[in-house]
């Protein structure tokens, strides 16, 4: 059994190279390169974690109050068309709450904080929302995300600029030598960060004390506070090309 298996290993391990090996057995005469490249887009959807927290010393008055906030505002954000879907709670905490030295602690009373996850999209109502959300008991802001619904289209459109990045300098370094540019034997495409769609991270940011301010249309993105910028969809791929 164990030669078996040790056979076994030995034509996985040789596979690669006989792969690239010429039909007479000589080394082949190969090229490789990496192509990179960087497509931007305009984010056209925002993912926010709006935060409800509320403290009283009984712990019953502690999780009323936060579920009566947290009620207005899922009322507000379904009262704005946001599908099902696009509404996640996605966090529920309650703790007792101390003051005071180790050994020494008093007790205070209770927190209980609830986190729901909103995906808008269309960014013109971001503004609008967050002033209704602050005006339902929101009091936190615990993060915010710019994605975009063309993922899937950037991220092709930056291989293929890749890909032909990579061919360009296959061509140049050939021409260089006096070579002649086959075709590709292995075309493998690299991690890139095509995943990495988030402009920015805010953290946790207390807004009870916040005040929105608006110039013109107050429900327009580009005249209130959001300013998405720009996601970068990146892609990288390496091609090893006979050279004839």
């Amino acid at each position: 059994m164990k030669k078996m298996v040790w056979f076994a290993i030995m034509m996985v391990s040789l596979t690669p190279r006989t792969a690239l090996m010429a039909s007479d057995g000589a080394p082949p005469r190969i090229i490789t390169v990496s192509g990179e490249a960087e497509v931007k887009v305009v984010p056209d959807e925002v993912v926010i974690c709006l935060g409800v927290e509320t403290h009283h010393r009984d712990l019953a008055a502690v999780k009323r109050n936060n579920s009566e906030r947290v009620r207005k505002l899922l009322a507000i954000i379904r009262g704005r068309g946001v599908e099902d879907k696009d509404v996640l709670t996605s966090y529920l905490n309650l703790r007792p709450e101390y003051r005071g030295a180790p050994g020494q602690r008093a007790f205070i009373g209770y927190v209980q904080q609830a986190v729901i996850q909103v995906t808008l999209r269309n960014l013109s109502g971001f503004d609008s929302l967050l002033t209704e959300a602050l005006q339902a008991g929101m009091n936190t802001i615990e993060d915010i995300e710019f994605q975009t619904s063309e993922l899937e289209q950037r991220r092709a459109e930056a291989r293929t600029l890749a890909a032909e990045a990579a061919r360009r300098k296959a061509v140049a370094l050939s021409s260089q030598f006096a070579l002649k540019l086959g075709k590709p034997r292995v075309i493998q495409e690299g991690a890139g960060n095509g995943e990495a769609v988030t402009l920015s991270r805010l953290g946790t940011r207390n807004v009870s004390n916040y005040s929105f301010g608006y110039s013109g249309d107050s429900d327009s993105s580009q005249n209130g506070l959001l300013a998405p910028g720009t996601i970068s969809v990146q892609a990288n791929v390496t091609i090893t090309f006979d050279l004839e």
